[in-house]
């Protein structure tokens, strides 16, 4: 699961570091995509019997997370005039801490 998660955050980090030239806004996907996403999984997922499940599972996650990163990152660059490390920042703190918050309440529904 990590190593899949890892391995999926390098290109997304380059991505974004050439559609954003921002290090930060890289840097903080790194983090999101290849230290907690896994540990989501750990913490507030069931544990799939399957290894394809696991991975497609990381795929799926690291997909939905990154497209969110980018997607408050762009728009909080565009709404507000501050600087792009900030903006990072902020877009890493809604991604991850709205990330866990849904998967708690996942959980606790089902």
């Amino acid at each position: 699961m990590i190593l899949v998660s890892i391995f999926l955050s390098l290109p997304a980090a380059y991505l974004t570091a050439a559609a954003t030239e921002s290090f930060a806004a890289s840097f903080f996907v790194l983090g999101l995509l290849g230290i907690f996403v896994p540990l989501a999984y750990e913490r507030h997922w069931r544990t799939y019997g399957s290894n394809r499940t696991a991975i497609a599972w990381a795929v799926a996650a690291c997909l939905v997370a990154f497209i969110a990163y980018l997607g408050v990152f762009v728009l909080t660059a565009a709404v507000v005039p501050i600087g792009s490390a900030i903006v990072a920042d902020g877009a890493f703190i809604a991604v991850d801490f709205g990330g866990l918050a849904l998967l708690t309440l996942y959980r606790r529904r089902g």
